[in-house]
């Protein structure tokens, strides 16, 4: 969707994902293309890039345009040798990569324009250069029109003025653009602007009436028409009939409203009391929709599950479980009404976990293919949040990537309150570390303009916490306080606190916690062990173990002996094997 500057929310820092520059909104003609609800924008001139390019540093063979790098991480640009990631020029048969800045300085050279003002055609210069442009005379600053024949050069927002122009508070005749002024007509009387007075030189472009004899220079025609635009814009009156940019095709352009833009959530949330990611879960677009079927078939499971509207106690109560804090299989967060549940085994499922769609299509986190719904994985690993998880995965059949419906769930795009920018969920380059965790990085929530990126786990980290050390609660900190000493230390661990590291403090009593002291991270918080996996503890490992079917390619991790004639256990985040016997001998103190 082609998207102009008024129909972008104010508040709103745009980067193109292409180019990782800024997109500018502020620009009489800067309409981009962006889906709004995933964030994901792109400058006019990067969307419409060639899909290939014949490059002289590669004449070999065509190069094609790439949205990421093909070995999933950066790489570097064989002609200037710089990082690279995104949006590549790239030869598969010679491993040969080019990145838009290479690439865009010759494309601009094969994709010269015409313009009416010159006899010869003008090239696109990408690069930013200073310069006197020679339609308005004055010195500029950024991308602009060059003739290598003559060396004419105009700026861009030159180029794309209007051909004709109406100033309703200065003249009732709509005023034609001139690009010289007639030598005999010059030498007579030389026209003065009518809004600065200074003298219009034949050189310089112009607006200009000839029923009137009314001149006006182009830069002050063009200041008078935004200054006027802005103050009607202010009261409430649009005039959407003007055109700016005679350079873009309008009839593409599509209507929008602020409706269609994503709802900002605003972290960290206020305590560690808040169960965000059950919110994240109920307000995501990927939640199917509850057909309040009283008992459903479910992959994640091997009996039928029934629909409970009632509170959780009471079914508790009836599974003689009201001692144990319950989880759902699905997101591993406590179990709440209305959910499904199989009494038999202590199976319990969210209504919206249940009913989460069979695919994803473009998710964020993973935009080359489409994630489906598996509902029978054993246990596997998240690739945006590193924690293993068992039972419900998106998962894409063409590369090994699993996404919990924890992570599928979380918002596109976020507003924290340690970064003025909106940030959005992405994957991240292999250059990438957390701000706060100083954490390697595939996904993250990130700011392109400022290189700012932010791990999903400190992303939800609660404002405020409590512990029994303090009475007062601890606030997260995202930056040391003007008077910390290097003497200041951690509550818990007793180490000394890191200044470039995310803490939580207490203003009242001056006392200090790393947040992983206090927000312990679990690799294995996910994983749920329901009654039918019969879970054990081992001293040989770290992780409980489950019991499992005989498996006859399978064998002891200890005593290495095949598991082909009976069951075994098995820890499904790593694979470890204990055969019947050595936990016997374990049992016994043998080992």
């Amino acid at each position: 969707m082609l998207i102009k500057k008024e129909e972008t929310e104010a508040s709103w820092d745009l980067s193109c994902y292409g180019c990782e520059q800024p997109i500018s909104i502020s620009s009489s003609s800067s309409s981009y293309y962006g889906c709004k609800r995933c964030t994901f924008f792109l400058h006019k001139s990067c969307a419409e890039l060639p899909h290939q390019m014949t490059h002289p540093c590669h004449p070999q063979h065509p190069l094609t345009l790439l949205p990421i790098s093909p070995y999933q991480v950066s790489c570097d640009c064989d002609v200037c040798r710089e990082s690279c990631y995104r949006f590549i020029y790239h030869c598969s048969l010679c491993k040969y990569d080019i990145h838009m800045k290479c690439a865009l300085v010759v494309l601009s050279i094969q994709q010269s324009i015409e313009h009416t003002s010159h006899p010869h055609q003008l090239i696109p210069m990408q690069k930013e250069s200073m310069f006197f442009c020679d339609a308005c005379g004055i010195e500029h600053k950024g991308t602009s029109f060059l003739c290598t024949t003559c060396g004419f050069w105009i700026n861009q927002k030159c180029a794309s003025s209007p051909l004709n122009l109406k100033l309703n508070n200065r003249h009732q005749h709509a005023l034609p653009l001139f690009y010289f002024i007639p030598q005999q007509d010059y030498s007579s009387a030389r026209p003065h602007c009518q809004i600065c007075s200074k003298t219009i030189y034949r050189r310089n472009w112009f607006y200009s009436c000839s029923e009137c004899s009314y001149f006006v220079h182009l830069h002050c025609a063009v200041s008078e028409k935004e200054h006027s635009t802005s103050n009607e814009t202010e009261n409430g009156s649009h005039d959407l009939g003007h055109n700016q940019n005679n350079l873009s095709s309008s009839n593409s352009e599509t209507a929008t409203s602020d409706a269609d833009l994503p709802k900002v959530i605003c972290l960290p949330v206020s305590d560690d009391s808040a169960d965000i990611i059950t919110q994240f879960i109920k307000n995501t677009a990927i939640q199917g929709k509850h057909n309040g079927a009283a008992e459903i078939e479910h992959g994640s499971h091997r009996h039928p599950l029934t629909l409970f509207e009632k509170p959780i106690d009471h079914v508790l109560s009836l599974s003689n479980a009201a001692r144990n804090v319950q989880k759902c299989c699905g997101c591993a967060q406590r179990i709440s009404a209305p959910f499904y549940c199989c009494l038999e085994c202590e199976f319990y499922l969210h209504v919206l976990c249940a009913e989460l769609p069979e695919e994803l299509r473009q998710h964020p986190t993973h935009l080359q293919h489409t994630l489906f719904l598996t509902k029978n994985i054993w246990a596997a690993k998240c690739n945006c949040c590193s924690l293993f998880g068992s039972t419900i995965f998106y998962k894409c059949e063409e590369r090994d990537f699993f996404l919990d419906c924890k992570c599928a769930s979380l918002p596109r795009v976020i507003k924290h309150d340690d970064h003025k920018h909106t940030l959005a969920l992405r994957p991240t380059p292999f250059s990438g570390t957390c701000i706060s965790c100083s954490a390697s990085l595939r996904i993250s929530f990130e700011c392109w303009t400022c290189k700012f990126y932010l791990c999903v786990r400190c992303a939800i980290l609660p404002r405020t916490v409590r512990h029994r050390y303090d009475k007062h609660p601890f606030t997260l900190t995202y930056s040391p306080r003007p008077n910390r000493t290097d003497d200041d230390f951690c509550e818990i661990c007793e180490e000394g606190m890191d200044s470039n590291r995310w803490f939580y403090h207490c203003g009242e009593c001056d006392q200090y916690l790393h947040k992983d002291c206090i927000v312990p991270v679990d690799q294995f918080s996910n994983m749920i062990y329901s009654n039918n996996w019969i879970p054990i503890n081992s001293r040989k490992h770290p992780h409980r173990l489950i019991r499992v079917a005989a498996n006859p390619n399978a064998s002891c991790s200890l005593c290495e002996r095949s598991n082909a004639d009976s069951g075994h256990y098995r820890c499904p985040p790593c694979g470890f094997r204990l055969c019947d016997s050595c936990i016997k001998r374990e049992i016994e103190g043998e080992i």
